[in-house]
C-alpha cells in the first residue's frame, strides 16, 4: 500500500460488489450482497474510474471480476492493462518535444546528425 508523503483528502467510496452466491433454493439462485468500502485518494479514485472507463467497466465490475478471479485460483491470476509509457519515457517524450519546438523556431540554432554521427555520438555515452 502505498503512503503518502504529504497531506491528501483522502475519500471513502462504497462500492457495491454483488457476491454471486448460486445456491439452489426453490430452484432459483440466490444472490446476496455485500458492501465493500474502500478509501482511496482522490488521485487514486479518478485514476481507477478513468481505468475503469476505458477498458468499458463500472468500478464496481472491476472488483466483482477480481474478487472472483482470486477467489477461484487462490491469487492474483490476471493483468488488465492499457498501454501507456512509463514516467521515464513521458520525460523523454516531453525533452523531445522541446527539441521539436526549438527547432521549428529556429532550426540553424540546434544542432542535427546524420545517422552515423548520432550512432558515434551515442558510442560515447
Amino acid at each position: 500500500m502505498r503512503q503518502n508523503t504529504h497531506k491528501s483528502t483522502c475519500i471513502s467510496s462504497v462500492f457495491y460488489v454483488i457476491l454471486m452466491d448460486k445456491t439452489l433454493k426453490n430452484h432459483t439462485n440466490e444472490v446476496k450482497m455485500a458492501n465493500l468500502t474502500i478509501t482511496l485518494d482522490d488521485e487514486d479514485k479518478k485514476g481507477i474510474a478513468d481505468f475503469c472507463e476505458k477498458v468499458g467497466m463500472t468500478i464496481s465490475g472491476l472488483y466483482n471480476v477480481f474478487t472472483k478471479q482470486v477467489l477461484r485460483e487462490g491469487k492474483i491470476p490476471f493483468e488488465i492493462g492499457i498501454d501507456r509509457p512509463n514516467s521515464e519515457t513521458i520525460k523523454a517524450m516531453k525533452e523531445g518535444d522541446k527539441l521539436i519546438e526549438k527547432y521549428r523556431k529556429n532550426p540553424s540554432k540546434v544542432k542535427t546528425y546524420t545517422l552515423n554521427e548520432a550512432i558515434q555520438e551515442m558510442k560515447l555515452w
